[in-house]
């Protein structure tokens, strides 16, 4: 989507004049729930993920329960194992993101760059030996997992790299997402 936005920037000069000069910030977002969700159906087709349905976890025996557990160093053994299953359904779905920001500054004009990527966890993706077991060689499943996604890049014109905090706005509607 396109994020066209005009600003109001207020100056000081050296004569003691207030300066008030208007600019826009051009750029492309794309919302980070259609990224999670092209990275996850991705991740699914490239059958990088161990997926498992909430009835599977119910069916798990005691012994499949605290194996699992204690191979992903999470199984403390006091729990019940109602418990343990729901916390392992729990550390076996979760994915977790990164949000890398660059600003910089190109011929005298501020650029942002918002990049997304989900982050490799065994508890979720296979790793490279389980994928060979699984009939597929040579897979780096944590560089295909960590792979960026662009999610807001743009450009203003004529100003410093530290101007750009005009696009937090843009941010904070993503954040609530994070969290999901």
């Amino acid at each position: 989507m396109i994020v066209p936005q005009t600003f109001k920037k207020v100056t000081l000069t050296k004569e003691g004049t207030i300066k008030t000069e208007t600019f826009t910030v051009s750029g492309w977002k794309i919302p980070l729930l259609d990224i999670r969700k092209s990275m996850l159906k991705q991740h699914e087709s490239m059958g990088l993920m161990r997926i498992r349905s909430d009835s599977s976890y119910d069916l798990m025996t005691e012994g499949e329960i605290s194996s699992r557990l204690k191979q992903l160093g999470k199984d403390k053994g006091e729990e019940s194992i109602s418990k343990r299953k729901e916390k392992l359904n729990k550390i076996e779905l979760k994915r977790p993101l990164t949000v890398w920001r660059d600003n910089s500054t190109l011929v005298n004009h501020g650029h942002l760059l918002l990049t997304v990527n989900a982050v490799y966890d065994e508890a979720l993706y296979y790793t490279n030996n389980e994928m060979k077991d699984r009939g597929q060689e040579n897979i780096d499943v944590q560089s295909l997992v960590e792979r960026l996604h662009v999610c807001t890049l743009g450009g203003v014109g004529h100003l410093r790299s530290s101007s750009l905090h005009v696009s937090t706005p843009e941010r904070l509607v993503c954040k609530p997402q994070m969290q999901q």
